[in-house]
């Protein structure tokens, strides 16, 4: 699954995961809507408490994940 990620799909789930709150500051921004449903389907982000969030296959994806050369 995570060797189907796109450069894009991979970007904006790293986004994700750098965003999880600190301190109570969210990290506001806008993922573009194919990528969102992409993510969403393979169960790589979620909706928690109204903000979307990484799941734990998605750690996963992004740690496999390996940019082009």
């Amino acid at each position: 699954m995570a060797n189907d990620l796109t450069e894009e799909q991979a970007y904006w789930l790293r986004r994700v995961l750098e965003s999880r709150p600190k301190r109570g500051l969210l990290d506001n921004f806008i993922i573009p809507h194919d990528v969102y449903h992409v993510l969403i389907e393979m169960g790589l982000i979620r909706w928690h408490r109204r903000v979307v969030e990484i799941t734990l296959e998605g750690i996963r994806a992004i740690a496999r994940h390996q940019p082009p050369e």
